[in-house]
């Protein structure tokens, strides 16, 4: 079964020290990283927007890729890349406030683990 956005915003909002309700950060925004980070991967890694649909592949490009509406919305990349993904959207709420060092050094190291080279 396919990893949904909300999954992988669950994991994000430990990364960022969000999980309690009242969130800081809304899924709004977070999923609007997510569809960057889909690109993002994608445009690095074409492989990962590989999906098996019922023993058919099928190659998705970064512009083919659709917004995230809900955070039931499956994933468009592999399942091994959704650590990935969450990584990237880590980076960029940190990246928000990059003007305290402590952020900017965690945006950095969710960027290393992103496993990317080309920051988007």
């Amino acid at each position: 079964m396919a990893d949904t956005i909300g999954t992988v915003l669950t994991e994000v909002r430990y990364m960022i020290s969000d999980s309690v309700a009242t969130y800081r950060n809304s899924d709004v925004k977070l999923m609007k990283y997510g569809d960057y980070g889909q690109r993002a991967i994608v445009g690095e890694h074409p492989e990962a927007a590989y999906k098996d649909d019922d023993s058919e592949l099928s190659v998705l490009g970064p512009d083919e890729l659709t917004a995230f509406a809900a955070t039931s919305d499956a994933l468009q990349i592999r399942d091994s890349w959704a650590m990935a993904l969450a990584h990237y959207i880590a980076y960029r709420v940190f990246g928000e406030d990059a003007e305290d060092i402590a952020n900017q050094n965690l945006a950095e190291q969710h960027w290393g683990a992103t496993g990317l080279t080309v920051k988007r």
